[in-house]
């Protein structure tokens, strides 16, 4: 028995041996690499001009399991603009950054067991919120249709823009106001023919801070081409039985020859694009009539007009006295041919037929002076530019109602320049009248923005100060006819 016991004993020594060998040895002991700080990689340690949203990367750590990141606009992180924990990547997205600001971040790399080691500090500059730039349409131009794009360089910090449109330059009203656009182009539509915009757009960043740009316009429609009617010869009455009006009389028949006469008056693109100089007040919209004009400067026009279209100019003359088109003074020597079939001015007499239009009541669209009742003003509201309507300034042309013989703006906008010296009436009838000889006046007729309802009377004459031919004033202008 003690035999048997023994050699079991020793049949067990090599098990127990090698339990003893063993116990207390480590399984698979590959040793654990260490926790080290992240590396930067964008954007590059002092970079500026960054966007106010932008992504912030670094290189992986190894033994991280998540990274913690801070950004602060002091190096010593004392208060922290941005803080993102337990990030699972290499990469984090941070916005509503201010523009042109220096910013310091870094980034904690975080084991499983949560233990940390962050990355040095490095920083980077946001961009300072600048004024949009235009691409199109070109600042000026002409021609552009009622429906557009208008587009500007994006501003790398702006996160949204604004863009207002108006038809006065310094924006006192508006006829567009849009926010909120987060393109770099914004559509327009149901814009007035022939007239003339004016645009600017506002870059905006997250945190409110912004700049405009300058105010950029553009004319739609382009430059209206004049375009004339022919009246067609005929007998009238010419003045008024109103003896207040003592210089209308007496009543006299007169007989006028068929001739063209412009539909509008001449207006400012219109001069310009012929005389290359504006020399009006009211400007900014250029299909407004031509002002500031003096009676010479018209003759000049209808010359130049005369030579462009192949016709033989009507005035000779010697000398240019004072800015040809631009307020000149005198035409030395000045003498009119009225058998050639270039450009002039209206006699006086082909004024007021073109005027009535067939009618012989005091207005061409009929009624009588003085208005009496509510209705009668708004009537002369629809057909006349004056100072009831428009009390401080001109209005593009056509803007109201014409005359039965298509002619615009016969009453109001601008008094118009005739050919005329300004003379007495006779009794007798006259065929083809062209006035006295000689005088001190040219004869203006139709009455203008400052006038009152007086003055938009077929048969007012106006004299004074400015009637002279070298006078100008912000309201006459004129316009042409030909035979």
């Amino acid at each position: 028995m003690f035999f048997q016991s023994c050699v079991r004993f020793f049949l067990l020594l090599p098990t127990l041996f090698i339990f003893f060998c063993t116990a207390g040895a480590p399984v698979n002991s590959i040793p654990s690499k260490p926790l080290t700080a992240p590396a930067l990689a964008s954007p590059a340690d002092g970079a500026t001009g960054q966007n106010t949203t932008l992504k912030l990367v670094w290189d992986s750590v190894t033994a991280a399991t998540m990274y913690d990141v801070e950004v602060s606009s002091n190096s010593a992180f004392s208060s922290v603009t941005v803080a993102d924990s337990m990030i699972k990547g290499d990469s984090a997205t941070v916005g509503a950054l201010s523009a042109s600001t220096t910013y310091y971040w870094r980034v904690q790399a975080r084991n499983s067991a949560s233990i940390g080691v962050w990355s040095g500090a490095w920083h980077f500059a946001t961009a300072a919120v600048t004024a949009p730039i235009l691409v199109s349409p070109a600042n000026g131009a002409n021609s552009q249709p009622a429906t557009l794009s208008v587009s500007w360089e994006g501003v790398t910090s702006a996160a949204s823009y604004s863009i207002l449109l108006s038809t006065v330059s310094n924006f006192a009203s508006t006829v567009v106001g849009l926010t909120g656009v987060t393109g770099t182009a914004a559509s327009v539509s149901d814009l007035a023919i022939f007239t003339t915009y004016y645009w600017e757009v506002n870059a905006t960043n997250t945190d409110s801070t912004s700049a405009w740009s300058g105010a950029w316009h553009f004319t739609v429609g382009g430059t209206k081409v004049l375009s004339m009617v022919q009246i067609p010869g005929g007998t009238f009455r010419m003045g008024s039985t109103d003896t207040d009006f003592s210089d209308e009389q007496p009543v006299h028949p007169v007989t006028v020859s068929t001739f063209y006469i412009d539909t509008t008056d001449v207006t400012q693109a219109d001069y310009q694009a012929l005389m290359g100089v504006n020399p009006s007040y009211f400007t900014g919209v250029p299909q407004r009539p031509v002002e500031q004009v003096t009676w010479f400067d018209a003759v000049l026009y209808c010359n130049a007009r005369s030579r462009r279209d192949g016709y033989d100019t009507v005035y000779s003359y010697s000398s240019i006295t004072g800015a040809p088109g631009n307020g000149c003074s005198n035409l030395g020597n000045l003498t009119m041919d009225f058998t050639h079939h270039g450009y002039r001015l209206p006699t006086e007499a082909e004024w007021e037929y073109a005027c009535r239009a067939g009618t012989a009541t005091d207005y061409y669209w009929g009624g009588s002076y003085p208005p009496l009742i509510a209705s009668d003003t708004s009537t002369i509201d629809a057909d006349a530019v004056w100072w009831h309507n428009s009390p401080d300034s001109t209005q593009p042309v056509a803007s109201k109602l014409p005359n039965a013989w298509g002619l615009y703006d016969m009453a109001g906008n601008v008094w118009q320049w005739c050919n005329d010296w300004y003379g007495s009436y006779s009794s007798s009838a006259q065929s083809d009248p062209t006035g006295p000889s000689s005088g001190t006046y040219r004869v203006m007729r139709g009455g203008s923005w400052a006038n009152y309802d007086y003055n938009l009377r077929s048969a007012d004459r106006y004299v004074s100060g400015y009637a002279i031919p070298g006078g100008w004033n912000g309201d006459n202008g004129f316009r042409c006819v030909r035979r």
